[in-house]
């Protein structure tokens, strides 16, 4: 996932990535870090599945099936260095 980012777009990485179980599957939560931007969720091979939040409302794209278990079942795998 990240590394289909470019050097230009650096300021726009992501805040943090966790892993998680979601619907009884490996997936990976990504946080962006600011502006209204949606936080997507990946299914184990990396394509973006739906936003579970983010976004101007704060309620994601609202095509997850499921709600996002609490970030306490979340493994933290990534952060961006501040």
């Amino acid at each position: 996932m990240l590394h289909k980012r470019t050097q230009s777009a650096l300021r726009l990485q992501p805040q943090q990535i966790y892993t998680l179980n979601y619907e009884g599957k490996r997936a990976f939560y990504v946080v962006e870090g600011c502006c209204d931007r949606m936080n997507t969720l990946h299914d184990a091979a990396g394509y973006a599945q739906c936003a579970p939040s983010g976004g101007i409302t704060g309620k994601g794209d609202r095509r997850c099936p499921a709600p996002l278990p609490p970030r306490d079942q979340m493994q933290l795998v990534w952060e961006r260095a501040k």
